[in-house]
């Protein structure tokens, strides 16, 4: 007689079924989680996490607007005092204990919110930040988050750690779409406009290295000093009136735009470039082409907004077909769960 039982296994009762699905239910983290977890950091070294975190502490303002794009503020267990002062801003996150300033924490207020990831900037803090938090035992991770060449790896990197990868994916998709149709628009302008762009501080130019120079260039700008060896350098008023501009491009340091807490600051800040002597000799001056961007926008996760702005207002030809304004809500609304508003870009009409 022949054998019939291998073509006829026995069958799993549901209740059998059910606690097989269920095991394999709770084993799918494991299986997707591969710890420890290598990722290169903002200085360029290999960083290992050792497990998943549950309990971060934030030193950087890009990295807090990160893991809302993620939705992993909840991890959150420490913040910096920059980040407690603009409750309006930041919400819930405000309201977590501080660990001092974001360039020169307080290391014992760190260590006793016992973090299992540390995130900051690549430069600030400086190395003792490792030599201190390393014995115990707490790991570093240092994401710049706010220059484009790295941004999309860093957010990557970031949601694999955090498992939030849906998350960033969605995050990234919509980046990189928006970069794409400003740079396929300004493309086909064909011209590069000369631009002046200056950093927070008085005839400090923006070279190459700085966030804000990579969104110029995203603009289809000609950044007059992206010849020069470092990312920022001092120059003259009378290197400026040489280069004769085009257009004029100034950063203005972080002040609360989001709640638009001085409405007159860019605007005057515009008024004081136009006003400089000998200014009026160049074509940008002449011709009122300034445009004062705030750098809580930009450089950093909300880029594709900045450089949307910068586009129009470099390229009137095709400004018509760019719509800087709805890049900036979406960002806002469907990344960072805000509201639409802000004082971020004036260029001569209201901010």
């Amino acid at each position: 007689m022949k054998n019939h039982a291998t073509r006829n296994p026995p069958r799993l009762g549901r209740s059998a079924l059910a606690a097989l699905l269920c095991l394999l239910c709770l084993a799918a983290p494991a299986l997707a989680a591969d710890f420890p977890l290598a990722v290169t950091d903002a200085k360029g070294r290999q960083v290992s996490v050792p497990r998943r975190p549950q309990r971060l502490v934030v030193l950087s303002g890009n990295a807090a607007d990160a893991l809302r794009i993620l939705r992993a503020t909840d991890l959150a267990t420490g913040v910096t005092e920059r980040i407690r002062e603009n409750p309006v801003y930041w919400g819930s996150l405000a309201a977590l204990p501080s660990v001092g300033k974001w360039n020169s924490p307080n290391l014992e207020a760190i260590a006793a919110l016992r973090p299992d990831l540390v995130i900051g900037y690549g430069a600030n803090p400086g190395p003792e930040l490792e030599e201190r938090l390393a014995p115990l035992g707490i790991p570093v991770l240092r994401l710049d988050l706010h220059r484009l060449h790295s941004l999309e790896a860093e957010m990557a990197d970031l949601g694999r750690i955090l498992g939030r990868e849906a998350e960033a994916s969605a995050y990234l998709e919509w980046h990189r779409a928006a970069l794409a149709r400003i740079r396929d628009l300004v493309g086909r302008a064909g011209t590069r406009p000369r631009a002046y762009v200056e950093g927070y501080s008085d005839f400090r130019v923006a070279g190459p290295g700085s966030g804000i120079d990579e969104m110029v260039r995203a603009a289809g700008c000609l950044n007059l000093a992206e010849t020069m060896a470092i990312p920022f350098a001092e120059v003259t008023p009378e290197w400026v009136v040489a280069a004769a501009p085009q257009i004029v491009i100034k950063a203005v340091s972080g002040q609360r735009s989001y709640e638009c807490a001085d409405p007159g600051l860019l605007p005057r800040v515009r008024e004081r470039i136009l006003a400089r002597p000998g200014w009026s000799l160049t074509p940008a001056a002449r011709d009122g082409r300034v445009l004062v961007i705030a750098s809580d926008l930009c450089p950093g996760t909300g880029a594709a907004a900045g450089v949307a702005h910068l586009a129009a207002f470099a390229h009137p030809e095709v400004a018509g077909r760019i719509d800087p304004g709805a890049v900036q809500r979406e960002y806002l609304t469907r990344f960072l769960g805000l509201a639409d508003q802000g004082c971020y870009v004036f260029a001569g009409a209201r901010p």
